[in-house]
C-alpha cells in the first residue's frame, strides 16, 4: 500500500468569508441554485455540477478523473458553514464507480471545524466513498471541538480513477459535547512494556495519566479499573488506582497488576470510566497479553516465510514490535541519490542489524511507478550504479533482499518505462550476489506487466490483498493461467495482505488474517506480510479513522498496545515458523482444514467454518497430546488418543499444533458424541438461561460447563438424551455475549459457542 496521510491533510488557501454568529438552522447542501462549482469554493482537477445525475432534485457534484490522469490532484473544498462546539450530525448522498483494491484508493469526505479566524482546528475523516455503489446516504455524528465558529467540507480523491457524485450534504446541531461538564480530558494508559506484550517473567504494571480541564478534588483522585477478556467480560475484580499531582491539572497513578495471574497467550482488556459528577463518562481502554519470546528468533531470517511492512517504514517501534511478534525482515525505505556518486540511503537499517532482522530494501523504481519528485534524473546509469552502491554497502551488514517497486499504475507507456528501470537493477543486484531475492514490483495481476515482459527483472511475483480470504484463491489460478500464457512461472509472494478493515470489528479482523494465512500458504505462496504494524498517535485523533483501523496496535496517544489480531499474527507467525504446507481439506458440512508440517514433525492445523457454527469429531488418526489455541490466544491441553477430537468448527479459527509425521487430514468430519443444541435465547443480566446438548454415550460426569469469572453454572440436569446446565449472568458485566466453553474429563475435545446477553 503506498503511504496515505493519517493526519489531517493541507489545507487549501482560500478566500474564507467569516462567520459573525451562529444560526441552529441546518446547513443545506443539495446544489439546486447553482449550475457551476461557486467561485468561493476551491477545487482541483475535474470537478463540476452534474445535472444529469442527483440523489434528491436534480443537481449533484461529480468528481471525474481518468488513470492516465492518476496523477492530477482532484479535490474540492467547499465554503463554511456557522457550527459550534458539540454533537452534530452530518449527512452526505453518494454514487460511485472507482478502482479500489483497497481503501487507500478512495473518495474522502472530511468535515473541518475552524476557529473564529478561519484557521483549520479539527479535520476528521467524514465518509468513505469507494468501489461501485448505487446512490447511499450516510449519517454521521461528529463532536465538534470547543473553540469551533464554523465548518466545512473537504473533498479529496486519492490514489484512484473513475467517478462519483456527492449530493445533499447536511449539517444539523444534536446536543452538547459531554465534555462540556467533564473535568477529564484524557486517560492515558501507558504499559511498562513496549506494545504491551509482556514476557512471562515480567511485571504487568501501567503507568496512568489523567489530564484534566481544572484542578480533581484531592477526596477524588481514584479510578477503577476493569480487566476484561475480548468479549468483554470481567476476569478479575476491579482495581482502584489513586493519583497524585504532576503539575497543572495532570495526575499520575499506577495500575500494578502483579499480584494477579493472568493466563499466558491470552487477549487481556483493561477498561476505565473516568467520572465527574453527572457529567457522561470520559471511556477508556488499553489492552496486554503474555507472550513468550517469539520462537522464530530461534531461526534464520531466510528460513521464516514472513516480511513486515509499515505506514511509515522509518519508526523505531515498528521494527521493535515486528521483531516482538516474530518476524524476521522489514521493510526499509532505501534508495539513492540520481547524481553522481548516487549515495546510498537506507534510513533505520541500524535496527535490523541491532534485533537480527534482515532488511527489504527500496529501490527508486517505485518514484518513477509514481512519478513522484526528481524521478526523471534516473536514467540507467543512476539506477545501474545506486543498485551497486546500495547492495555493496549493506551485504555484509545485514541479510537483504530488494523490493523494486509498489503498486504501479497500469497505462502501457508507464509500464514501458517500469519495466526500464527494473531491468538494470535486477541485473547490478544479481551480478553483486545471485543469492539475494529480488522481489517483483506489487503489480499482482495486471496482465499490461506480462505482455511486456516484466518477468525476468524478479525472482519472485509480489502481489496485494484486502479482499476475502477466498480472492487469494482467485488470485492463485490467475496467475497459472499467466504462466501458461506467458511463461517465467515463478514463486508468489505478499508483501502486503490486509483488509480493508474500516468499520469492523477487531474479531472480524482477526478471523480473517487468520484464514488469509492458511489459505495463502495453502495455495503455493512462500512469503507474505500482513499490513501493518502500527503509526504514531500523539494526540490521540486518529482513532476510528480508515488508515488507524488496519493498525494491529491501538496507537492512540502513541501508547502501543495489542489488540486481538496483534495476538493472532504472534500465534500465526510463530506457529507456521519454519513448517510448510501439507495439505487442505475442504468439508461437505462446510469446514475447513490446512496442515502445516517441519522437519521436526510439528505440525499445525488450522480449523475453521465459513458461516455459523457446527459441532463434530476431527479424525487425528495416530495423535496424541494437542494444544488447542483459542482466537483471543487462550489455550488448552487436550488428548487425541490416537483417534481425535470433538470440537466446535466456527468462524473463529482454532489452531491445534501437535507432533505426527504421517497424519493426514481424514476425508470427512464425523458426529460428535456431543452436540449444542442451538435454540436458547440471551440470558439477561442477573438472570438465568437453560443451555443444552444432546449427547451420544457421554455422561453429566464426563463433561464441565466453564463460563466466564463471575459466571455461576448449576448442576447438570438430565432427561433422556439431553444433558442441561442453567447459566447465570452477573447483573452488572460489560459483555455483550460470553464466550462459553465445555470440556470433556478425558480431555479429548472442547465445545465453544458464544452466549448472547442482554439487558433485559
Amino acid at each position: 500500500m503506498r503511504k496515505i496521510k493519517l493526519i489531517a491533510l493541507t489545507v487549501f488557501a482560500f478566500a474564507f468569508v467569516q462567520i459573525s454568529g451562529w444560526s441552529a438552522d441546518p446547513f443545506d447542501g443539495g446544489f439546486e441554485k447553482t449550475s457551476q462549482i461557486p467561485k468561493s469554493w476551491k477545487s482541483e482537477g475535474k470537478v463540476t455540477i452534474d445535472s444529469k445525475e442527483a440523489f434528491k432534485g436534480r443537481n449533484s457534484i461529480c468528481f471525474e478523473r481518468t488513470e492516465k490522469e492518476i496523477d492530477n490532484p482532484t479535490s474540492l473544498l467547499m465554503e463554511s458553514f456557522p457550527a459550534k462546539e458539540g454533537i452534530w450530525e452530518f449527512g452526505v448522498a453518494y454514487k460511485s464507480d472507482v478502482y479500489s483494491p483497497d481503501d487507500s484508493y478512495n473518495g474522502m469526505v472530511y468535515l473541518e471545524s475552524l476557529d473564529a479566524g478561519g484557521k483549520v482546528i479539527e479535520s476528521s475523516e467524514f465518509a468513505l466513498i469507494k468501489g461501485k455503489n448505487g446512490w447511499k446516504e450516510f449519517k454521521k455524528k461528529i463532536d465538534l471541538p470547543n473553540g469551533t465558529a464554523s465548518a466545512r467540507f473537504k473533498i479529496i480523491v486519492s490514489k484512484t480513477y473513475g467517478k462519483f457524485n456527492v449530493d445533499e450534504f447536511s449539517s444539523a446541531y444534536v446536543s452538547p459535547s459531554p465534555r462540556v461538564n467533564c473535568i477529564f480530558k484524557a486517560i492515558k494508559m501507558a504499559p511498562k512494556v513496549l506494545g504491551g506484550m509482556f514476557l512471562p517473567e515480567d511485571k504487568i504494571v501501567f503507568d496512568i495519566t489523567a489530564e484534566c480541564t481544572k484542578d480533581w478534588a484531592t477526596d477524588n483522585r481514584q479510578l477503577t479499573f476493569i480487566i476484561r477478556d475480548y468479549c468483554g467480560a470481567e476476569i478479575i475484580e476491579p482495581v482502584k488506582v489513586k493519583f497524585e499531582s504532576a503539575g497543572g491539572t495532570r495526575y499520575k497513578g499506577v495500575l500494578d497488576l502483579s499480584a494477579q495471574k493472568f493466563e499466558v497467550g491470552k487477549f487481556h482488556e483493561v477498561y476505565v470510566e473516568a467520572l465527574f459528577g453527572n457529567s457522561e463518562p470520559l471511556k477508556e481502554r488499553s489492552s496486554f497479553v503474555i507472550l513468550p519470546k517469539a520462537v522464530t528468533k530461534n531461526y534464520k531470517p531466510s528460513e521464516i516465510p514472513f516480511t513486515s511492512r509499515n505506514w511509515d517504514n522509518r519508526l523505531p517501534d515498528y521494527f521493535r514490535l515486528s521483531d516482538r511478534i516474530g518476524v524476521r525482515w522489514c521493510g526499509i525505505w532505501s534508495g539513492w541519490d540520481a547524481k553522481p556518486p548516487y549515495n546510498p540511503v537506507a534510513p533505520s537499517i541500524e535496527f535490523c542489524k541491532e534485533l537480527d532482522m534482515g532488511a527489504v530494501l527500496g529501490t527508486p523504481c517505485s518514484a518513477i511507478e509514481g512519478r513522484r519528485g526528481n524521478y526523471k534524473d534516473y536514467n540507467e546509469t543512476a539506477m545501474r550504479e545506486g543498485a551497486k552502491n546500495l547492495v555493496n554497502k549493506y551485504k555484509d551488514y545485514v541479510p537483504l533482499m530488494i523490493s523494486l517497486g509498489n503498486e504501479p499504475n497500469g497505462q502501457p507507456d508507464r509500464v514501458k518505462d517500469d519495466i526500464a528501470a527494473y531491468k538494470p537493477v535486477y541485473e547490478e543486484v544479481k551480478k553483486i550476489d545471485p543469492n539475494i531475492i529480488v522481489i517483483g514490483t506489487s503489480c499482482g495481476l495486471d496482465e499490461e506487466f506480462f505482455k511486456q515482459g516484466f518477468q525476468p527483472y524478479q525472482d519472485v511475483y509480489d502481489f496485494h490483498l484486502y479482499e476475502s480470504p477466498n480472492n487469494i484463491r482467485q488470485a492463485f489460478k490467475k496467475y497459472e493461467a499467466f504462466f501458461k500464457k506467458y511463461g517465467h512461472k515463478k514463486p508468489i509472494w505478499s508483501t502486503e495482505i490486509g483488509l480493508n478493515s474500516a468499520g469492523q470489528t477487531r474479531l472480524a479482523i482477526t478471523r480473517d488474517m487468520i484464514k488469509k494465512f492458511a489459505i495463502f500458504f495453502a495455495c503455493g505462496g512462500q512469503n507474505m506480510s500482513w499490513f501493518d504494524i502500527l503509526y504514531p498517535d500523539g494526540e490521540g485523533k486518529n482513532d476510528g479513522t480508515t488508515g488507524e483501523s488496519m493498525n494491529v496496535f491501538k496507537c492512540k496517544y502513541s501508547l502501543y498496545c495489542p489488540r486481538l489480531d496483534a495476538v493472532s499474527y504472534y500465534n500465526m507467525v510463530n506457529g507456521i515458523c519454519i513448517k510448510k504446507f501439507v495439505q487442505e481439506k475442504i468439508y461437505d458440512r462446510g469446514g475447513d482444514a490446512v496442515l502445516f508440517r517441519d522437519k521436526d514433525s510439528k505440525c499445525l492445523v488450522v480449523l475453521w467454518k465459513e458461516e455459523d457454527s457446527m459441532d463434530a469429531f476431527f479424525p487425528m488418526k495416530g495423535v496424541g497430546k494437542v494444544k488447542l489455541i483459542r482466537i483471543d490466544g487462550s489455550s488448552v491441553e487436550l488428548d487425541a488418543q490416537g483417534k481425535g477430537l470433538h470440537l466446535t468448527i466456527s468462524e473463529d479459527p482454532i489452531l491445534l499444533f501437535f507432533d505426527s509425521a504421517d497424519m493426514k487430514l481424514a476425508e470427512k468430519l464425523e458426529n460428535p458424541s456431543l452436540k449444542l443444541n442451538d435454540t436458547f435465547d440471551p440470558v439477561v443480566k442477573g438472570s438465568s438461561q437453560k443451555i443444552s446438548f444432546t449427547a451420544e454415550g457421554v455422561r453429566p460426569d464426563d463433561i464441565s460447563f466453564v463460563a466466564p469469572p463471575f459466571w455461576t453454572v448449576g448442576k447438570a440436569e438430565v432427561s433422556g438424551k439431553e444433558i442441561s446446565f442453567n447459566v447465570t449472568a452477573p447483573a452488572v458485566t460489560g459483555t455483550r455475549k460470553a464466550k462459553m466453553l465445555v470440556s470433556f474429563k478425558n480431555k479429548d475435545g472442547e465445545l465453544a459457542f458464544y452466549l448472547p446477553v442482554s439487558e433485559k
